[in-house]
């Protein structure tokens, strides 16, 4: 039988999913590993390997990795996004931008990113070291017949919500704005990525088997896609520009979370990261996007992530909210949000929740233990 079960990280994310009836039927799926303020590689059994799979880089996703180390043997192989690394690569060039020394460190935003490059060293040494396996994830990836990837897009332009002709007329135009946006001391490191062999020298290409015209073609993209908050910082800065720059970052880095579809006969479920809607709204009109029992509500239950029309083409019976009731740049309504909920409830949709949840005069209790034969919560 299928179990799912869902750790208690506070805002954070970590499921493990022990598969049936399948290919990994000897194996269990650390889908997340929190912020390490929990050591979620306990639960795991110890007679099975695991396979962890990182969604996207954000320190609520990844954070737990400093857990892992004893538990080295039992790991089998780890799952990232496509491009992981020139996402964590993008944020080291913000932090990079002329001006930017006076903000970063005082940026919640920038903390995150530390903590994404010290996971990315870890992997770094774990496949150069030790030989585990880093497996990058993208759309149409068929992994048996009961698990595939639906995300990232392997067209960035589309993804990042990019045109293409600008992007073109950007790659000739990086010379100038480079000379606009960065100290000469650093020009040289960010042309060399952005332009040559789309390599660094400060952050470890943990990801292997992505060829270096992708990782071009997506670091230009990204970028492109911030230039305008770029572009406000450069022209003024200020610790709220910066801010403002470092969350569109952090929101575009969503877009490549790993969404991992697992089906079988008696369990279907959709783990979704920080995907936000453009993610599902690609999926809807490619027809793609499945059916699910379960679902893992996006974003510690955002109501940026989620909406009726994907709701209503994913028709759960289960959702999952994995928080810690932390509030996210300037909103008011800590995750989940109130809006959120009440779309769940108005559908008909069962959910459940990590932790305790108080909204207006309703207060929402935190789930522990069985709720049927596959989902349990601890």
């Amino acid at each position: 039988m299928t179990r799912i079960k869902v750790l208690d990280v506070g805002q954070g994310d970590s499921i493990i999913l022990s598969p049936s009836s399948c290919k990994f039927q000897e194996k269990e799926f650390l889908i997340d590993v929190g912020d390490g303020n929990r050591n979620v590689f306990a639960p795991l059994d110890c007679a099975k390997k695991t396979t962890i799979v990182l969604s996207h880089a954000h320190k609520d996703h990844i954070g737990g990795l400093i857990h892992m180390i004893p538990q080295l043997t039992q790991i089998d192989d780890i799952w990232v996004p496509y491009c992981a690394s020139e996402i964590i690569k993008i944020g080291e060039f913000l932090c990079k931008l002329k001006g930017a020394s006076s903000f970063s460190s005082k940026s919640v935003y920038t903390q995150t990113h530390k903590n994404s490059i010290s996971s990315a060293q870890l992997c770094m040494h774990l496949r150069n070291s030790i030989g585990k396996n880093i497996q990058p994830c993208h759309d149409h990836m068929q992994l048996c017949e009961h698990v595939s990837i639906l995300n990232p897009s392997l067209n960035f332009y589309s993804m990042l919500k990019v045109d293409e002709r600008a992007a073109i007329k950007f790659s000739f135009e990086i010379q100038t704005i480079l000379d606009r946006w960065f100290e000469p001391e650093h020009r040289g490191m960010i042309w060399g990525t952005i332009v040559s062999e789309g390599r660094s020298y400060t952050i470890p290409d943990f990801v292997p088997y992505v060829h270096d015209y992708d990782r071009r073609k997506f670091i230009q993209a990204f970028i492109l896609a911030l230039k305008k908050d770029i572009e406000i910082f450069i022209n003024k800065p200020s610790q709220h520009s910066f801010d403002n720059l470092m969350k569109a970052y952090a929101e575009k880095s969503n877009k490549a979370s790993i969404l991992l579809h697992y089906s079988n006969e008696n369990c279907s479920a959709l783990f979704t990261g920080d995907a936000d809607k453009s993610v599902f709204n690609r999926l809807i009109m490619q027809k793609r996007l499945p059916k699910v029992k379960y679902l893992k509500i996006p974003h510690h239950g955002s109501i940026h992530n989620i909406n009726s029309k994907i709701l209503k083409n994913l028709s759960p019976v289960v959702a999952i909210i994995s928080h810690g009731n932390g509030l996210f740049g300037k909103q008011r309504d800590p995750h989940p949000n109130k809006k959120t909920l009440d779309l769940l409830a108005k559908l008909g949709i069962r959910f459940y929740l990590t932790r305790e949840s108080t909204k207006g005069n309703k207060k929402y209790q935190k789930t522990k233990g069985v709720q049927d034969s596959i989902l349990e919560f601890t």
